[in-house]
């Protein structure tokens, strides 16, 4: 589609120039962002998945290209993870298995959902290209594209992180509630600094949730045809954002240092 943007602006005649590629332009967004995130791991010592580091292998399992899943191609099916993440939380109350059971379940919502709309991107290729033929102002097209590429990106970034934060505030808050019963001085600091911590987490799977409200909103605005399944994937993000900060009502007030600080003077 950038191809016969370009080529629109060079030659100003009725001859239509050969359509772009809207997926391959998402592609490249997601190239970049994947690098931004291999730069933000490195510096903080961070192991991220392999699939996850894929461009090409991220924007085929949004429809775009060659089939593919958001997940690892070996991930064990959805029961047996569900099974694999009750057995992890075992120990953990039954409202903190419940949520983590909603965040996991969110993961598989946001794959489903593009998998089941497999030539969504193709068809607004399709009608993004039309248009620009008619004598729509590039400038449009150009920010609609980005529209586009901002919020898939985001809402592909996130589920995970979600759902990984949100299980380390339940346990770190798991953890600081048996420090609490403990008498020892070392434990109480213990208690102190796994209750921060899960505050901490908690605020971080609430701006992740935020995030992805935005963007799912962001890409309902340029597809809306779609806007019905994108209300359930919002409205299930809604439901647990409204869990997170009732179950963790400290959470948005956590500073976190070198994000939430103001500067000095």
């Amino acid at each position: 589609m950038l191809y016969a943007i370009e080529q629109r602006s060079r030659q100003q005649e009725s001859v239509a120039s050969e359509p772009g590629d809207l997926g391959a332009e998402i592609t490249a967004s997601l190239r970049a962002t994947v690098q931004l995130l291999q730069t933000i791991a490195v510096e903080n010592g961070v192991e991220l998945p392999e699939t996850l580091m894929d461009p090409e292998h991220l924007a085929a399992g949004l429809g775009m290209g060659q089939k593919a899943q958001l997940a690892d191609q070996d991930a064990p099916a959805p029961e047996r993870s569900t099974a694999r993440l009750d057995e992890l939380s075992s120990n953990l109350p039954a409202t903190d298995r419940s949520l983590l059971r909603s965040a996991y379940q969110y993961t598989h919502l946001v794959r489903e959902w593009f998998d089941s709309h497999a030539s969504l991107f193709e068809r607004k290729q399709d009608e993004l290209d039309r248009r620009l033929l008619r004598g729509e102002p590039e400038s449009a097209i150009r920010a609609e594209v980005s529209a586009i590429e901002q919020a898939v990106a985001t809402i592909a970034w996130y589920p995970h992180p979600i759902f990984v934060k949100l299980a380390r505030s339940c346990h770190s808050r798991d953890w600081a509630e048996k420090a609490s019963s403990c008498r020892e001085e070392h434990d109480a600091l213990d208690c102190d600094h796994y209750r921060r911590d899960s505050d901490g987490s908690a605020k971080v799977a609430l701006i992740g949730i935020k995030c992805s409200l935005e963007a799912w909103n962001a890409l309902s605005a340029t597809l809306p045809n779609e806007s019905e399944g994108i209300l359930i994937l919002t409205e299930s993000l809604r439901q647990l954002r409204s869990s997170v900060e009732q179950m963790f009502p400290q959470a948005w007030q956590f500073i976190r240092p070198g994000f939430d600080e103001l500067p000095a003077g």
